[in-house]
């Protein structure tokens, strides 16, 4: 979010993701080419490795003890309102988004080489690039928008 207003771009208007009040839709948008080898294989280390295990998650539903951790945040009660209220609601414990957060910062840290200039830079420096690129592009300064190729 904040690489892309650096650029001077509008974080709200998006192509891809529908556009709402409060949803920042071209960040969403650009982060699509980074899901895949970022989060994804994560995602799928952090369960293969057992980093993350079901004791890292709760299963509530809305209507459920008041004990329970429950939905504090509007937005996230806005999202489940259509839900039938016994459907189960899983989240990451305190110790599990840890966890998460963690091994994500470590990955975020790992170089690789960019695809535009041959340099190796971390995946957060790489993703700030290619929105500059992606900035470049719109003002047509650049022919094409290139998009990171992971082989």
């Amino acid at each position: 979010m904040g690489a892309v207003s650096m650029v001077g771009l509008d974080p709200y208007f998006g192509a891809l993701h529908t556009v709402e009040y409060g949803k920042p839709s071209l960040v969403l948008d650009l982060m699509e080419e980074w899901r895949p080898i970022l989060i994804d294989t994560l995602i799928l280390s952090l369960f293969n490795t057992t980093v993350i295990t079901s004791a890292d998650f709760t299963i509530s539903t809305l209507n459920s003890n008041p004990d329970d951790e429950r939905l504090d945040d509007e937005i996230l009660e806005k999202e489940v309102l259509n839900r039938d209220s016994s459907s189960p609601l899983v989240r990451l414990t305190k110790d599990g988004l840890r966890k998460f957060i963690t091994q994500y910062e470590r990955k975020i840290r790992q170089k690789i080489k960019y695809h535009l200039t041959g340099k190796s830079l971390s995946y957060r420096d790489c993703i700030r690039e290619q929105i500059r690129h992606f900035a470049r592009y719109l003002k047509g300064e650049e022919p094409e928008y290139k998009p990171m190729s992971f082989k």
